[in-house]
């Protein structure tokens, strides 16, 4: 599983949309990202969280005016490394895809 110390979620969708990280089988979770249009990207540097080293993180969509998605491909939180996990949204507000990209 892939090791990061940040998220980024690329709005490739047709919808306004934020998104969050969520840990510790989604009991825990960080505030909500700046809502962003399409084309646009945010990145959220995990280490200014409170994610225990070695936690299975994730990015969790909102779309606005529409629903919410959990991504299912999950990445590990080291504050030791400078990866960046990055998720591709895409689809409409109704139906979000969250995917990792390699």
């Amino acid at each position: 599983m892939q090791q990061v110390s940040k998220i980024a979620c690329n709005n490739n969708s047709g919808f306004i949309m934020k998104f969050r990280i969520q840990w510790d089988n989604g009991k825990e979770s960080s505030k909500w990202s700046g809502k962003y249009p399409v084309g646009q990207a945010k990145t959220m540097d995990l280490r200014k969280l409170s994610i225990p080293k070695g936690a299975e993180v994730w990015a969790e969509v909102d779309a606005v005016m529409g629903r919410r998605k959990d991504a299912w491909e999950r990445v590990v939180y080291n504050p030791d490394v400078e990866n960046v996990a990055t998720y591709r949204v895409y689809g409409s507000s109704f139906y979000i895809h969250v995917d990792l990209l390699d």
